[in-house]
């Protein structure tokens, strides 16, 4: 790995005396960006700051109070009642998860709306922070703050805090399962799996890739399986048991997806959406979420099978784990763009410790795609689309040129430049996934030498 950097480096030694203060300043512009972000919230108004959370605190007063969870009606009353917005497309921002979920927020709503929205709040940038900041630690990084904070100002993850989606949470639990199998805990990270309750049409891969990726083993993946089976169980179950009237919940998911979502504007964040303006869209954004469930189930018969990923160390088999997930964050037809926060594990993985992984020059050339899109998207989403297959042909006609230090490289200044607009940041997403795809076929075509010691660099220098 060491070589290859060094090898990448000397053919731009000018490159290598500016590389540090060009990470700081990339670094700093995220910071400015999500400053911006932060000061597009206030004043406080409809569909702003604590949206969501009003949502989830109505629900759970409802339940508190032995209320119809499910009745849109009643529903309607409970989030008025925390806080009054006007009326319009009150419908569409709807209490959609499992009823355990509002459930076990019930004891939050002895505070008021605004202090359990700052608790919440403080909970949420913990989780991500220490979450982030540990797994920065496991990977070999000591010196992290700056890079911490940019991941935290990212687009996504403010945008999650501010309306009070439980994404950070549900990254802390990604995270926390990881570290835990690694130290041979999986009772332990079998009760993380409780995660999946909060979104499980968005986190069902993380279970079934880390059972695969640590299978064969000792006892260690049928024990995590046993905890993450029982904790699941328990709570889906348990949720339609101490829930009155919960049993609504399917024929009110239902009825909400046939009306009131196809009526409102699109907020997705898959590759789907990019899809959505071509003729057809729609039954290709559905074709692309099937393909990505069957890489998903592909990818976790690989860990099964392929004796290279059986032999990976712990560190890089939680890097198939976070590959998994990303490849369903790109594909899924339902995904917002504060559940993109749950990518960034992969991404801290991919560029090395503090960036060393990086390669400027890709990264330059990621930049002017990135501007080339979206002065696109002004004219027609249809050139976006265009340009996009355009590059993707660049891609397969030089694949053997691109390694995933490159396409990291482009992906992370998609990263910056494309939150600036939600609707193309699934573009940034897909390059994560695509470069996360590339690191795996790499490491499925190394043949590890006899007794080597785990290297904890995880990207790869093999070109693909």
């Amino acid at each position: 790995m060491v070589e290859d950097r060094g090898r990448r480096r000397s053919r731009a030694p000018h490159l290598d005396k500016v590389r540090e203060p060009l990470l700081v300043g990339l670094l700093a512009l995220v910071v400015l960006f999500g400053a911006y972000a932060v000061m597009g919230m206030f004043p406080i108004r409809s569909y702003g700051v604590a949206n969501d959370w009003r949502v989830y605190y109505a629900a759970a007063q409802m339940v508190r109070h032995g209320g119809a969870l499910y009745n849109q009606v009643a529903a309607q009353v409970a989030r008025q009642a925390v806080w009054a917005y006007p009326q319009s497309r009150i419908p569409a921002n709807s209490f959609l998860d499992l009823p355990i979920v509002a459930w076990l927020l019930t004891p939050i709503t002895l505070l008021p709306f605004w202090a359990s929205f700052v608790v919440s709040l403080v909970i949420g940038v913990l989780a991500a922070g220490i979450a982030l900041a540990v797994w920065m630690r496991d990977l070999g990084w000591q010196r992290f703050g700056p890079w911490l904070i940019a991941a935290l100002a990212l687009r996504p993850m403010l945008q999650g805090f501010g309306s009070g989606q439980l994404d950070a949470i549900m990254l802390g639990a990604v995270v926390c399962s990881l570290l835990l199998l690694r130290r041979n805990l999986p009772w332990l990270a079998g009760l993380c799996m409780a995660v999946v309750l909060l979104k499980p049409d968005l986190l069902w891969p993380l279970p079934v890739l880390l059972f695969a990726a640590w299978t064969p083993g000792t006892g260690r993946p049928w024990r995590f399986a046993g905890a993450a089976a029982l904790v699941i169980a328990a709570g889906g179950l348990g949720g339609f048991v101490l829930v009155a009237r919960s049993g609504d919940y399917f024929a009110h998911v239902l009825s909400l997806s046939s009306s009131s979502f196809g009526n409102a504007p699109s907020q997705m964040s898959g590759i789907p959406e990019l899809l959505t303006h071509l003729p057809g869209g729609g039954a290709l954004g559905d074709g692309v979420a099937l393909i990505g469930a069957l890489c998903v189930l592909v990818l976790a018969g690989a860990c099964l099978a392929n004796g290279t990923l059986r032999r990976l160390p712990d560190h890089e088999r939680g890097m198939v784990v976070l590959i998994g997930l990303a490849i369903w964050l790109a594909c899924t037809t339902y995904v917002h763009f504060y559940d993109d926060a749950l990518m960034l594990p992969l991404v801290v993985g991919l560029i090395g410790v503090r960036g060393q992984d990086l390669d400027l020059r890709w990264m330059g050339g990621g930049v002017l795609g990135c501007l080339g899109i979206m002065a696109a998207v002004d004219v027609s989403w249809i050139l976006v689309d265009v340009i996009l297959l355009i590059l993707i042909a660049l891609w397969v006609a030089r694949r053997r040129l691109v390694s995933p230090q490159s396409l990291g490289s482009v992906a992370v200044a998609a990263i910056v430049l494309l939150q600036l607009d939600e609707s193309l940041f699934p573009a940034a997403v897909g390059l994560v996934a695509f470069t996360g795809v590339l690191w795996l076929v790499a490491k499925m075509r190394e043949t590890p030498p006899v007794h080597a010691t785990p290297n904890r660099s995880l990207v790869s220098p093999i070109l693909v």
